[in-house]
């Protein structure tokens, strides 16, 4: 389901708060979830002009992935997005436009923080 213009601005409103307002937490510096990283950090595959994001986090009330989204490495712009229930899998699938030639991907955990990937070649 595609969300609606006005669902996808407050999405990203919400979204642009987090970067603001949160410590970004990465592979190479996780923080103080050391231990976190290999169930946080955004995996990106892009196969035929398709974007898939995937965290491999379980999905519980307590503990859950509450949004998913990829932007262009080179200029920032958001490409997709979604927010995310416990009862959802911590996946987006998103087409790639012409012309992007890296993507970036970040998630939010309701425990752990902002995680992003490494920036990932679109071929």
């Amino acid at each position: 389901m595609t969300p609606s213009s006005t669902e996808a601005a407050a999405l990203e409103g919400e979204i642009g708060s987090l970067e603001e307002t949160k410590k970004l937490h990465t592979a190479q510096d996780p923080g103080e979830f050391k231990d976190k990283a290999g169930s946080h950090v955004p995996k990106i595959r892009v196969k035929e002009g398709k974007l898939e994001v995937e965290v491999a986090h379980e999905m519980k009330d307590e503990h859950f992935i509450e949004y998913i989204w990829a932007k262009n490495s080179e200029d920032g712009s958001m490409l997709g997005a979604c927010k995310l229930s416990p009862s959802d899998q911590p996946i987006l699938h998103v087409d790639v436009p012409d012309g992007v030639k890296s993507v970036v991907a970040f998630e939010m955990c309701n425990q752990h923080g902002l995680w992003k990937s490494d920036p990932t070649p679109v071929c």
